[in-house]
């Protein structure tokens, strides 16, 4: 359905009335103009519509990780540099794990304990980050400790 707009008003159609023949004849009638409506189909603004949906979903879905990401990357840089670690390399390791402990965690964690994610996932990502360095540690430390060869071989039966 197309738009009309009105005819705008001249200053000939007032002298007109007031008698000035001159003017009348001069007169030029302007006719409303009639405008096209914009597509809206497949063609032109359906695609750009699905387009603007598709980035606003997935900006919301960024928003919604990095409300998630930044306490767990703040935890665990504050367990970084105020941890035990005396070098580099062990405070960067430190903190990747816990930032992946928190990043990963978060989510088990909430629904463990049946908590809220909107009101406790960043609380809880800040606390698995600062304490993720020292989890990590300890599953380390287990590792380093544990004789698996001994294990297996009492597991399978090997000569003794």
């Amino acid at each position: 359905m197309a738009r009309r707009i009105p005819a705008p008003k001249t200053p000939n159609r007032s002298a007109a009335k007031r008698g000035g023949e001159e003017h009348a004849k001069n007169r030029v009638d302007v006719h409303p103009v009639t405008l096209p409506q914009l597509k809206t189909g497949p063609e032109r603004g359906f695609f750009i519509g699905v387009l603007m949906e598709a980035l606003i979903l997935k900006i919301e879905a960024l928003v919604g990780a990095l409300k998630l990401l930044f306490p767990g990357f703040i935890g665990a840089l504050l367990a970084a540099i105020t941890g035990p670690a005396r070098d580099i390399k062990t405070r960067f390791i430190g903190f990747v794990s816990g930032f992946c402990i928190a990043l990963y965690g978060t989510d088990p964690l909430l629904h463990f304990f049946s908590l809220s994610h909107d009101t406790y996932a960043a609380p809880a990502g800040f606390a698995l980050g600062f304490f993720g360095m020292s989890v990590a540690e300890a599953v380390m430390k287990v590792i380093r400790e544990t004789d698996i060869a001994g294990i297996i071989k009492g597991r399978f039966g090997g000569s003794q």
